[in-house]
């Protein structure tokens, strides 16, 4: 089963620029780094936000930003001793200062130092989840005959609304990531839906259903579907800026499913998942 990884994207006008745990070193006694399936987006105005998938966000203004990824990639004592000296201040206080303020990090879970031992995995959707009933059922929904293609999108994406409004967005996504989801019968052969059927038939279930649906929804159930028929299914998260907003589509083989690409265009990609690259990605 795969978890979510990341890889950076660098920030142009009106669009964060986005680092991931990899950008940084690490490992060294006393460093810190991001947490995992968490990214840093520094803005255009040099503030900055960190989120996780679990949707988690903290705001950061500028100094704040430049303390963080001065700990992040020279460790919290040479950030201490180049702030202090640069502003003619004590040492021994701004490096107490800068403790409190990664403490606070680490303790929402955004950030982990190398000597704690500590680890993330609770924010972590897929990683490391057993199959649950939810997922079950939805991977099971799924399947079946690709003349019903409609019919199932309608009962998956109204089972992915009913347990995202129960259990919540990562629980959600953790119970259909550790489902093996396989396809059956004439999904195997040439008869399978294409990429285009599966957009329809979820633009087709969307529009009539009778509440609201989000983008994250839209996207899981694409997702299932694609992997329901053995197509490439990527699931991505982007962001864009002023005002920050979050956007969750889902993609094959490049081609965004059942999501407006122009929409999708306006929002720098950060998170994605895919079961060929058996990660979570920063893109």
């Amino acid at each position: 089963m795969g978890t979510w990884r990341m890889v950076r994207v660098a920030g142009t006008s009106g669009i964060p620029e986005v680092f991931g745990a990899n950008h940084f070193p690490g490992g060294t006694s006393g460093r810190y780094t991001l947490a995992a399936e968490t990214a840093l987006l520094r803005l255009p105005d040099r503030t900055s936000r960190l989120l996780n998938l679990a949707g988690k966000c903290y705001a950061l203004q500028e100094t704040a930003t430049t303390i963080l990824l001065s700990v992040l990639s020279d460790g919290a004592d040479a950030a201490a001793h180049e702030l202090a000296t640069r502003h003619h201040m004590d040492e021994s206080a701004v490096r107490r200062d800068i403790a409190a303020f990664v403490t606070d990090l680490e303790r929402e879970g955004l950030v982990q130092s190398h000597t704690s031992g500590y680890s993330n995995t609770a924010a972590r959707p897929g990683a490391g989840t057993a199959p649950s009933r939810a997922g079950l059922l939805l991977a099971a929904l799924a399947r079946g005959s690709d003349r019903r293609m409609r019919i199932r999108a309608f009962a998956v994406l109204a089972v992915v609304a009913v347990f995202m409004a129960v259990r919540g967005w990562p629980n959600t996504v953790s119970s259909c990531l550790a489902c093996d989801i396989r396809p059956v019968g004439a999904n195997r052969g040439a008869d399978r839906p294409s990429p285009g059927d599966i957009s329809q038939a979820v633009r087709s279930a969307v529009a009539r259903f009778p509440l609201p649906i989000d983008c994250k929804a839209r996207a899981l159930t694409s997702w299932l579907l694609l992997r329901s028929a053995s197509l490439p299914a990527t699931m991505v998260v982007g962001a864009k800026a002023f005002p920050l907003r979050c956007h969750c589509w889902c993609e094959s083989d490049g081609r965004i499913v059942a999501d407006d690409p122009e929409r999708c265009a306006e929002y720098t990609e950060i998170f994605s998942y895919s079961p060929q690259n058996g990660a979570w990605s920063i893109r």
